[in-house]
């Protein structure tokens, strides 16, 4: 069984990059009235406790959430791309808790939108499985737990009815193989979901083990996927981040298939904001 425990890391420098465009995807597919499913292979625990001893150990919330909300109250420009991510996450930090991404997407859904998470670890699990039933209750939402091997259940739960969608691949990355095996299963994903919009996150390493993830990526692809967007964010000295989920861990990196076309223009007009209140340095590149 892996050891990762995400508690230790919720709300840093990473969550805030990954759950913000998670946050974009989302308000895109909202553009239209129809549906879509949300699934994720590691969902982890769903919601996550900031005054935890495993959060308060680390500390890491304080470089990374709890930073830019300080920022964003601090300061009136706050980009309006950013404010929905903001405002779902404030209204459960008033508690010490951070939504992680299934808060996150239960924030943006609809009623007629679902989730569909995916978690193997059992402490992680039934957290989820706790937090889930609270949100059914509470809100009426439709969102099922698997725990199970998220690729093998993602793959056999998907595509949706209707086509519409979202695929978040977030591991830890203690296999490593999981470097040069993702890649190969999101074009597997593709060949049969080829609408689906895969979202794939990997650490950026001191040592650039990541560029295998990229390369692996890009010759896997079938030719018929959509627009791929990277987006990278490194940390500029010690106040960017702090410690993190992977040793040697630099920045945090997304690749996005069939991205929404709105996207990168998005990302780019925060780019000097994200400079100049978090210390963060973005790179975006776009392949057909």
């Amino acid at each position: 069984m892996l050891s990762y425990q995400h508690a230790y890391h919720a709300g840093n420098f990473a969550d805030v990059h990954k759950h913000l465009l998670l946050s974009r995807v989302l308000a895109y597919l909202n553009l239209k009235p129809a549906g879509w499913t949300c699934y994720e292979t590691h969902a982890g625990d769903g919601m996550y406790d900031l005054a935890s001893v495993e959060a308060l150990k680390t500390g890491e919330a304080e470089a990374g959430i709890k930073r830019l909300l300080n920022e964003s109250a601090r300061d009136l420009t706050l980009p309006e791309v950013m404010q929905t991510y903001v405002d779902i996450v404030r209204a459960q930090l008033d508690q010490q808790r951070y939504p992680g991404s299934p808060g996150i997407a239960l924030g943006m859904a609809r009623e007629q939108d679902a989730q569909v998470l995916c978690e193997l670890h059992p402490a992680a699990f039934a957290a989820l499985h706790g937090w889930a039933s609270s949100a059914r209750r509470h809100s009426g939402a439709r969102i099922s737990v698997h725990q199970r091997d998220g690729f093998e259940g993602v793959a056999a739960l998907s595509p949706p009815a209707g086509g519409r969608g979202v695929v978040l691949i977030d591991p830890s990355y203690e296999i490593k193989a999981d470097y040069e095996t993702i890649p190969l299963w999101t074009a597997a994903l593709l060949q049969r979901w080829r609408g689906a919009v895969v979202m794939q996150w990997y650490p950026i390493l001191a040592k650039a083990g990541h560029a295998e993830i990229l390369a692996t990526m890009k010759a896997a692809l079938p030719p018929t996927t959509g627009v791929r967007l990277t987006v990278e964010w490194s940390a500029t000295g010690s106040a960017g981040m702090r410690g993190d989920r992977t040793p040697g861990m630099s920045g945090s990196g997304m690749v996005i298939t069939n991205a929404p076309w709105t996207l990168a223009d998005e990302l780019a007009g925060i780019k000097d904001w994200l400079n100049e209140h978090l210390s963060i340095v973005q790179r975006i590149e776009v392949s057909p």
